[in-house]
């Protein structure tokens, strides 16, 4: 599923940066989402929005995309670069999923 959801904003995702950017040394200089998933999952949830009918990202239609990260963009780079070195913490990783009725016509 990590690999499902659409990140607007920020990039590519560089999992090796991205773990030593958050590990830091690997001691008490650890950024606290490190130390939040280095200990199962995150402290807070990531927020997503859900879009069935895809989205449009800087003028690019992307029918395919269901989930974007409104909120939690670090916790999505972490887990990334966890699971890129096989260290992905099991979970349940709690998110919050906004929803919208759909409206024709817009």
């Amino acid at each position: 599923m990590l690999d499902s959801i659409f990140r607007a904003w920020g990039g590519e995702l560089h999992p090796q940066f991205d773990y030593d950017a958050f590990q830091g040394n690997g001691g008490s200089d650890r950024t606290a989402t490190a130390v939040a998933l280095d200990s199962g999952t995150w402290d807070f949830p990531m927020v997503l929005l859900s879009t069935p009918s895809g989205v449009v990202n800087e003028g690019v239609e992307r029918p395919e995309v269901r989930l974007v990260v409104v909120e939690g963009h670090q916790r999505h780079r972490y887990l990334n670069a966890l699971h890129a070195r096989g260290k992905a913490p099991a979970g349940p990783h709690d998110t919050i999923i906004l929803h919208s009725p759909l409206v024709e016509g817009r």
